[in-house]
C-alpha cells in the first residue's frame, strides 16, 4: 500500500498546503507588482479566482477525507457479485463529485 491509503493525514497535509502556498504565492505577485509601482493588470486579477478555485479544491478533499472516502480504501459491500466497474456507493460518489470539482482548476 502507498503511505497516502494508509495514513490519510498527508492528504490533509497536502490539501491545506497547496492552498496556502498558492495565498502566499499570489500575495507576493501583489506585493512585488507594489514594490515596482506598477499598476495591477488583467492577469493579476485573474489569479483572485484562482485562489478560490484552488482553496475549494483543498476543502473538498479535507472533506472527503472526514467522510472517510478519500484516502482509504475503497469498500466493496460483501454481497456484492457484479462488475466492479458497476458499483455505486456513497463513497465512490463523493470521490467522483471531489474529482469534478477539480477538473475546473
Amino acid at each position: 500500500m502507498r503511505y497516502y491509503i494508509t495514513e490519510p493525514g498527508y492528504v490533509i497535509a497536502a490539501a491545506i498546503l497547496i492552498s496556502l502556498l498558492d495565498i502566499v504565492a499570489v500575495s507576493l505577485r501583489f506585493w512585488a507588482r507594489k514594490k515596482q509601482k506598477e499598476k495591477l493588470k488583467a492577469d493579476d486579477w485573474l489569479m483572485i479566482p484562482s485562489i478560490i478555485l484552488v482553496t475549494a479544491i483543498g476543502i473538498s478533499i479535507t472533506y472527503g477525507v472526514a467522510k472517510r472516502s478519500i484516502a482509504y480504501p475503497t469498500e466493496i459491500p460483501a454481497d456484492f457479485n457484479g462488475n466492479p466497474l458497476d458499483i455505486t456507493t456513497p463513497q465512490i460518489t463523493l470521490i467522483y463529485k471531489a474529482s469534478y470539482l477539480s477538473t475546473f482548476d
